[in-house]
């Protein structure tokens, strides 16, 4: 053991010139291995410690990474490019708080939607997630077989980020729970008394689990996302016919989500060219079930160099069925299929550093929109959208206002219009090192 000890000391010199090789040919688990028999013998080794967490940042082990590069910066805040690479690794991993507000008006009902959502990441592998939403909304005019109403439906879940960072592959698994209260549903009333008991109002409280999985995966100019999640279709939850507490159909919801991104570097003024593909598959517990597949493609022309101008035409295609479109209380599409042409024009103004950037996005959309294409019944209309969105990101964090809406059309006149408002933050919380 003495000798072995010996000969680890007379060559941790040559073992950290051998690692440095390997660095530079990119043999990074080769290179670790050498650096890590250097600490050995040598514990406060800061230039193998700092490059040991140069190879864990390239395998994309930051927590490992930020590790060693701590130990540099309290031995010598000023080596390298380590404070540099450190808050880089927390901006990117920090943790991370979103807030949304919503308010949608359509000829039937007006619905409010909050949220808050909170991640942290313990470590490169594992995480922790945990969101609640809000979900208010009143149905002031009842169609046939409806009933006027409101619900107000409460979401609490958590989920496990599960990182998979070397194949680009997160996977969380959640659950949690749904409340509802009879409270805010029509023709529900406590006893005669001056106030409401906590007893009384605990008795008008539904509790319902959910739970389900979301899988993240990005490589290169594709990311692609799949979710399962057990929750409710939200228009059971308004009051029915002899059901107060409504319908409460549940809901495996399925979904699939790729997004590409492709530039033109060889073109300055095109790009990028911006596709979605979004497929929905929804099982319902009455056992009835419902589905849409969307396509969208983008191409952008870059106008101008500063500020940024951009327009962006594009095409939509969205189709929508269900098993039995006769099935009445909750929206059950019956071949409707969406076809529209699309522009969008952006303006992009960034600080001197680029630390602040302001954007301004206006679009629009228009053409055909079909149902009961199967059937006699065959209806057609023109559908009309726009909107827009005030964006500001400011250090890593984000602020939007969005302004939208939408209308059908035929030749008759306006047959359903829809006016939404949303707003949200998304902040992250790093912590850095001083300089």
């Amino acid at each position: 053991a003495r000798a072995n000890y010996y000969l680890e000391s007379d060559t941790y010199l040559i073992r950290y010139e051998l690692g440095d090789y390997y660095l530079e040919e990119g043999l990074n688990q080769a290179a670790s291995r050498q650096y890590r028999r250097v600490i050995a013998v040598d514990p406060w080794n800061i230039s193998a410690i700092y490059k040991l967490g140069v190879v864990e940042q390239r395998y994309g082990n930051w927590s490992e990474a930020m590790k060693y590069y701590r130990k540099v910066y309290y031995q010598d805040p000023a080596y390298e490019n380590t404070v540099y690479y450190y808050n880089q690794l927390a901006r990117e991993n920090a943790d991370r708080l979103n807030a949304l507000f919503q308010l949608t008006s359509t000829p039937q009902k007006m619905a409010y939607t909050a949220g808050l959502d909170f991640l942290t990441r313990f470590n490169s592998f594992l995480g922790l997630r945990v969101g609640y939403t809000l979900d208010q909304q009143r149905r002031y005019r009842a169609y046939t077989g409806e009933l006027q109403g409101s619900y107000q439906m409460h979401r609490l879940d958590a989920g496990l980020p599960l990182s998979f960072s070397a194949i680009g592959l997160e996977i969380t698994p959640f659950g949690g729970v749904y409340a509802d209260s009879l409270y805010y549903k029509n023709d529900y009333s406590f006893s005669a008394g001056s106030m409401v008991s906590l007893p009384e109002f605990v008795n008008t409280l539904s509790v319902f689990p959910l739970w389900g999985v979301k899988a993240a995966w990005s490589w290169e100019f594709l990311s692609v996302e799949a979710l399962w999640d057990y929750g409710f279709e939200a228009e059971t939850l308004f009051p029915a016919a002899g059901k107060p507490e409504g319908l409460l159909i549940r809901s495996n919801d399925i979904s699939l989500n790729a997004n590409t991104w492709i530039n033109f570097d060889d073109v300055d003024f095109l790009g990028p060219l911006t596709t979605r593909t979004y497929a929905e598959l929804k099982l319902l517990s009455d056992s009835n079930m419902k589905w849409q597949l969307f396509q969208d493609a983008y191409i952008g022309f870059r106008l101008t160099e500063m500020p940024i101008l951009k327009l962006s035409p594009g095409l939509s295609l969205n189709y929508e069925s269900s098993a039995d479109p006769s099935v009445s209380g909750y929206y059950t599409p019956d071949n409707v299929l969406e076809a529209k042409a699309a522009l969008r024009s952006t303006a992009t103004i960034p600080s001197d550093d680029w630390s602040t950037v302001f954007e301004v996005s206006l679009w629009g959309a228009g053409g055909g929109y079909w149902s009961g294409l199967a059937s006699a019944s065959a209806a057609s209309y023109l559908k009309a959208e726009g909107g827009l969105i005030l964006t500001v990101v400011k250090n890593g964090s984000s602020y939007y206002l969005n302004c939208s809406g939408l209308g059908t059309f035929n030749e008759t006149g306006n047959k359903y219009w829809e006016i939404s408002i949303s707003a949200g933050t998304g902040t992250v919380l790093p912590g850095l090192l001083t300089p």
